[in-house]
Order: C-alpha cells, then sequence, then structure tokens
C-alpha cells in the first residue's frame, strides 16, 4: 500500500508540473464521530484536533478539479460497557490519505465547492497490544475559497469521512450474458470541520 501511495503521489506532481495551477492548503480542524457497537459495549474515537494538507490541481483538459490531502488525527480510543462509564484505553491515531475531484462554483472572491474523494485510512494504536488497521475509505464534503488575492486566500470546508469495514464482489453469468458487482458499507462515520491557509503556486 505504501508503493501504491508513493506511485499516486509522482503522479500527481508530475500533473500539477503541467497543471494551469496549484494550490497548496495546510490544514487544522476538528474531527469528531467514529462509534462500533459490540456485544458487551461501544468503542469510539474520541473528538478533538486534526491537522494535514490539501492540494488542488485545475488543468485546462478537465472541468473539475483534481484533489488529494493527507490528514492526521491523534486522539484516544474510548470502551463504554453496557450500562457502565466510559474508560480511555490508549493513544490512538488515524489518518486519511484521499485523491478525488473537487467542483468548484464561480471564479469571484468568495468560490464555493464540494468534493469527493477515494483513498485509504490507517488508524494505529499507541499500545503493543494491537497492530495497525488499515480500511478503504471514502469522503465526501464542501466549503468556500476566499481569494482575496491571486496567490493567496483562505479554504474553510467541512466533510465526512467513511472507512469501509464490510465489502464484496461477485459475477454472475446466465442466458443473457454475466455481469459484476460491488459493494462497500460502513458504521463507523468520522466528520471533519476546519480550514487552512490557500498558497497558489501558479
Amino acid at each position: 500500500m505504501k508503493r501504491f501511495f508513493l506511485t499516486l503521489s509522482i503522479s500527481l506532481f508530475a500533473l500539477g508540473l503541467s497543471a494551469q495551477s496549484v494550490e497548496i492548503m495546510p490544514t487544522y480542524g476538528y474531527q469528531f464521530g467514529g462509534k462500533i457497537r459490540g456485544g458487551f459495549g461501544d468503542f469510539r474515537v474520541e473528538s478533538s484536533g486534526a491537522y494535514g494538507v490539501n492540494m488542488d490541481i485545475s488543468t485546462d483538459n478537465l472541468p473539475v478539479t483534481i484533489s488529494a490531502f493527507w490528514l492526521r488525527q491523534d486522539s484516544y480510543g474510548i470502551y463504554q460497557r453496557f450500562g457502565q462509564r466510559e474508560e480511555r484505553l490508549w493513544g490512538l491515531a488515524a489518518e486519511y490519505f484521499q485523491v478525488g475531484i473537487t467542483r468548484q462554483f464561480g471564479n469571484g472572491v468568495a468560490i464555493p465547492f464540494t468534493t469527493f474523494t477515494l483513498g485509504g485510512a490507517n488508524f494505529s494504536p499507541k499500545t503493543g497490544d494491537f497492530s495497525d488497521e488499515f480500511r478503504f475509505a471514502a469522503t465526501f464534503g464542501g466549503g468556500v475559497k476566499i481569494m482575496p488575492s491571486d496567490k493567496f486566500g483562505i479554504r474553510l470546508h467541512v466533510r465526512m469521512l467513511a472507512p469501509f469495514q464490510w465489502g464484496g464482489a461477485g459475477m454472475w453469468c446466465g442466458n443473457s450474458g454475466c455481469s459484476v458487482n460491488a459493494s462497500a458499507s460502513t458504521s463507523f462515520i468520522q466528520g471533519e470541520a476546519g480550514g487552512g491557509v490557500i498558497l497558489k503556486l501558479n
């Protein structure tokens, strides 16, 4: 998986060299949510601050912007047995590595946008009793870019973060041909509200 993201990063860098514009956005926000119900209680990720970097690449050939971001939350795992008080277990880092598209509306000072991405999410417990857990994930969000100048601006956003817990695929064939179906679902949803500074490189 690390090799995949390295290849993807090199591809995005090459695309950025020929792009009409590239925007780099360090971000900081508040990440919340994320609960799993078990047989004896609920496990959740404690809400906390999150930081990361966004990159938007615009080209003349595409009607949308290519977007990529990395987001990290340093938090704690919280467990609550049914009918008992919550217990903070251990430190937990949640990281998202995502690539997708952003649709911007207008070219004025305030530019609304929506965005959709796919990629991975890695959950790393800060204890030797458990190993890292990697999941494919998707995000959906929106916000506004405020651009008082051509090279500098501010980004405000909210987004839903959804690691996939279950997935499946199958193929069926009959007299009329064959079909392929794939699906994924999750009950673990996080959200993030944040913002950052936009630095437009070209």
